[in-house]
């Protein structure tokens, strides 16, 4: 029996994240959410296979910002700073839409790890009414809700990402709480609120 988890084969996590006082590492972070990309083929590709390529299309877009300046865009913060002193949103935008992305699948598994009888689509359901449905069009509303129905049962998922259960809830609360740390942060950013 394999007792490696989801969580054992990232080659990167958000734990491993540094967050120093300029800021959030922005490689480390950039790689980390890659990699929690995978996150989603496990509740179920075809479920979200339209979220997975927008998350994937920002990540590339920063990372290229980042490539293009590695010094100045060594945090997510200075990567900001960068942008709006040569005038550019572009980094704004594309971070502000990966942050609430990363906010919707951590606010709907959050939900499903405090409440072990509420199902994924329940948690997801209602995490999207507060991370991403205010800023989707009426015409994308009803398209994401029916693919959210399309979840795993809970149980299926979390058999999915190991076998041993208690080892799996131990990295996936610490995976998700550092997750969450760097999703406070950005969400404190001032370039966001404008």
């Amino acid at each position: 029996m394999n007792d490696s988890t989801f969580f054992d084969n990232l080659t990167i996590s958000y734990c491993d994240v540094p967050i120093t006082e300029d800021g959030i590492d922005t490689i480390t972070f950039l790689n980390a959410t890659h990699e929690s990309v995978k996150l989603i083929d496990i509740i179920g590709p075809e479920v979200f296979e339209f979220f997975r390529g927008e998350m994937n299309s920002n990540i590339k877009n920063l990372r290229e910002r980042f490539e293009h300046n590695k010094s100045k865009n060594m945090t997510l913060e200075k990567l900001i700073k960068h942008d709006e002193s040569e005038y550019k949103t572009n980094n704004i935008h594309y971070l502000g839409l990966l942050t609430r992305q990363i906010e919707f699948i951590a606010v709907g598994l959050r939900r499903s790890i405090n409440d072990p009888n509420e199902e994924l689509a329940v948690s997801f359901t209602e995490s999207y009414k507060i991370t991403l449905e205010r800023h989707h069009s009426i015409v994308l509303r009803p398209i994401f809700r029916v693919a959210i129905k399309a979840c795993p049962y809970r149980h299926e998922f979390f058999k999915k990402l190991g076998n041993d259960q208690e080892k799996v809830y131990q990295q996936y609360e610490s995976w998700l709480s550092s997750l969450e740390v760097i999703i406070k942060r950005l969400n404190a950013l001032p370039e966001f609120h404008r």
